[in-house]
């Protein structure tokens, strides 16, 4: 049986690294692709190669389009123009592209989103529009399906939680708290949906199981409040939160947002996957930055 040979942008980081891990431990012959500027500690389990991802004139390109990929990950694809560089370049050279997308790529009002919440195939994308993060994933999303025949997967995640996470938004919440230091939230009530990055991983190995194409959601199977999420920081560090609801957009903590912002996993689950609860695994995360930070003090 011939493995696949799987090729991950970017790789060195965060649920990048556990991916490339995860494909390693199940014997696919794994390339990373990035600008080197980070050590990583595959040893001889990948090749690398060089190159920058935003760049189209980057030689690594010229590299990465003279193999056949069965797959390829794309975590760090940002923009339209990202986007084109890959299906430029890899147009007929690949068999599965899984693109990550995000939450962030839903707007309105809806009560947890589906995958049709969003629909980029009849997506404008307006060159007047500004160009943060939500927009970006939108109009990259447009760009990969508008291609003909480019077999992209989208996968749309929530904000991913994990002991390695360098934004450190959960550790913001336990160090205050620890701290005894006022918290700002819009909307304590607001309900929210994550994922564990070693999720992330396992969600990517099955996705290439299935041989997906398509758009797909996945994050954990709860979903929560700020208050109750509060209550659960509490629960472990045993320090009541000082949170204040404020609308003020200055010293707004991580995960505060004005409402109800979480997936529908509906979809995810029709294909079999089993996803977790939220609780299983966001409380021992909880207790295990918290004694760090103990053990830190």
């Amino acid at each position: 049986m011939t493995m696949k040979k799987i090729l991950v942008f970017g790789g060195n980081r965060f649920f990048g690294q556990k991916t490339v891990q995860a494909l390693i431990q199940k014997g696919y012959l794994v390339t990373i692709a990035n600008r080197g500027l980070r050590s990583d500690d595959f040893g001889d389990n990948v090749n690398r190669i060089k190159v920058d991802r935003t760049d189209p004139m980057s030689s690594g390109w010229q590299e990465i389009s003279q193999s056949y990929w069965d797959v390829v990950i794309d975590n760090i694809c940002y923009t339209k123009e990202e986007a084109q560089i890959a299906i430029d370049y890899l147009t007929g050279k690949v068999g599965q592209y899984i693109f990550t997308s995000s939450l962030s790529v839903y707007e309105g009002e809806q009560i947890g989103f589906s995958e049709t919440d969003f629909r980029p195939d009849t997506f404008i994308i307006d060159p007047a529009s500004e160009l943060n993060y939500s927009e970006g994933k939108r109009q990259a999303e447009a760009t990969f399906v508008a291609a003909s025949d480019f077999p992209v997967a989208i996968l749309r995640i929530p904000i991913v939680l994990d002991d390695d996470d360098y934004t450190e938004r959960l550790h913001y919440y336990i160090r205050k708290i620890r701290n005894e230091e006022t918290i700002l939230v819009r909307d304590l009530s607001a309900q929210m949906s994550f994922i564990k990055g070693s999720e992330v991983a396992k969600v990517m190995l099955w996705l290439i199981d299935i041989n997906f194409k398509g758009i797909i959601n996945a994050s954990s199977k709860e979903i929560i409040s700020m208050n109750n999420l509060m209550n659960w920081i509490e629960e472990v560090v045993k320090v009541e939160p000082l949170v204040i609801e404020s609308d003020q957009d200055e010293n707004q903590s991580p995960f505060s947002v004005e409402k109800d912002w979480y997936l529908d996993c509906q979809k995810m689950s029709e294909l079999g996957y089993p996803l977790p609860d939220l609780s299983s695994w966001l409380v021992p995360l909880i207790r295990r930055l918290n004694e760090k930070m103990a053990m830190n003090a």
